[in-house]
């Protein structure tokens, strides 16, 4: 019996929905990465080199001992905002499993909401801070795809997200994402499981990246031997 195919109006909305995911992903590692040279960086640019493992690891390691000293608000509102983003996908990806439109787009909402308020605290970090700040507003990486798995349905399609790394950017696509919930919940029609295979291999069995999770511990973990009491 051949499968349904996925609605395209669906399937714009998920692509949305994964591409704010991994934009958020690739900015969890940014408190305790390190980019220029005098504070010990071997990259050039954004997200950096965790100090753990850059080239000069006690400068790198000065580095972010001196963030925690000066924005460490700042760093634990980023935990935070990631944690409660974070479990918002999860919940997407339990409803999805029972085909609940409506818990989709109650979580996606929130998703959107806590992500505009980290725009907020990456508008406020980066006035205070200016060049030597080390948050920025959430993009999404090169080469990352998305494809349903069990719909008929366009060919993989790669994920952008924030494409020009600037607060405009990073505010238009959240309001995209978070103005096409009303519509999408009230469409009827199966929804499809994804993908986001990233150069061929499957990084996620359902919608949610598991990925998320890991980085965010790697991070506070990295934060705690730095010195930073998180709760």
């Amino acid at each position: 019996m051949a499968k349904p195919e996925i609605n395209e109006k669906d399937h714009q909305f998920f692509y949305r929905l994964a591409s704010l995911q991994q934009a958020m992903i690739y900015s969890i590692p940014l408190p305790v990465s390190v980019w220029k040279p005098e504070e010990g960086g071997d990259s050039i640019g954004f997200p950096g080199t965790p100090y753990d493992q850059c080239e000069n690891k006690r400068l790198g390691l000065r580095t972010i001992k001196r963030r925690i000293t000066t924005a460490k608000n700042d760093i634990k509102r980023h935990l935070l905002h990631h944690k409660v983003i974070m479990n918002q996908f999860i919940e997407i990806d339990n409803a999805l499993a029972r085909q609940s439109r409506v818990e989709i787009g109650e979580a996606c909402g929130v998703a959107c909401a806590i992500s505009a308020g980290y725009g907020a605290i990456v508008n406020s970090h980066l006035k205070r801070f200016g060049e030597d700040g080390f948050l920025t507003y959430p993009r999404c990486p090169q080469n990352i795809f998305f494809e349903a798995v069990d719909n008929h349905g366009p060919g993989p399609l790669e994920l952008k997200f924030n494409s020009n790394a600037s607060q405009a950017y990073f505010n238009r696509d959240v309001d995209s994402l978070y103005n096409s919930i009303e519509s999408f919940e009230s469409r009827q029609g199966h929804l499809p499981y994804f993908s986001l295979p990233v150069d061929g291999d499957i990084t996620s069995a359902g919608f949610y990246d598991k990925e998320y999770q890991d980085k965010l511990k790697k991070c506070s973990t990295l934060l705690e031997k730095a010195g930073l009491k998180i709760l």
